[in-house]
């Protein structure tokens, strides 16, 4: 049976993934962290994808699935946001996958420094695993003001397209806003 509030909601969009799905929702239930629910937004994909999805939330009770007509990737991730239960939110896109420590290490952070979101390094890798780039790893274990973490959002967005793949995080649901 699901989770009454969960502490986190993981908030995927689906479209035209069908061969990566499985590898993604696979890596979300692999957590070490296990207070959460996972809401697969899954957005009109004329695959296989709707019923990956449900076949997925038949089987483990921490599942949501929402079925829309295709409104684009912010569209879905706000229809993510608007029946998110967690204290915390974090988003996954379906043709990524995530290590298993992953979100317990984010929300030990955000416990141990009282801050509202957490970021992560990544690695971006071919369909074999292997990287394609340098792991991103310009991430360094410190706490930043508002003022900083906007800088370093901006710089981030500016980098060669190849390269310009967001950190992960954990962001306090608080905080959130429906993004356009």
């Amino acid at each position: 049976m699901p989770c009454e509030k969960p502490l986190l909601s993981i908030i995927v969009p689906v479209y035209k993934v069908e061969n990566y799905l499985q590898k993604c929702i696979d890596s979300i239930l692999a957590q070490t962290f296990t207070d959460f629910e996972l809401i697969l937004v899954e957005d009109g994909s004329p695959d296989g994808c709707p019923a990956l999805c449900d076949a997925a939330a038949a089987k483990d009770a921490r599942i949501r699935v929402l079925h829309q007509k295709n409104g684009g990737l912010s569209a879905a991730r706000n229809a993510g946001l608007d029946v998110a239960r967690g204290e915390w939110i974090g988003f996954v896109d379906s043709d990524d996958y995530i290590a298993p420590e992953m979100y317990e290490t984010l929300y030990k952070a955000v416990q141990s420094t009282g801050a509202d979101l957490a970021l992560c390094d990544y690695a971006a890798v071919d369909e074999a695993g292997i990287p394609c780039l340098p792991p991103y790893t310009g991430l360094a274990q410190r706490i930043f003001t508002g003022r900083e973490l906007l800088k370093r959002a901006t710089n981030t967005m500016a980098q060669p397209a190849e390269q310009a793949v967001p950190p992960r995080y954990l962001l306090r649901s608080c905080a959130t806003r429906r993004v356009s």
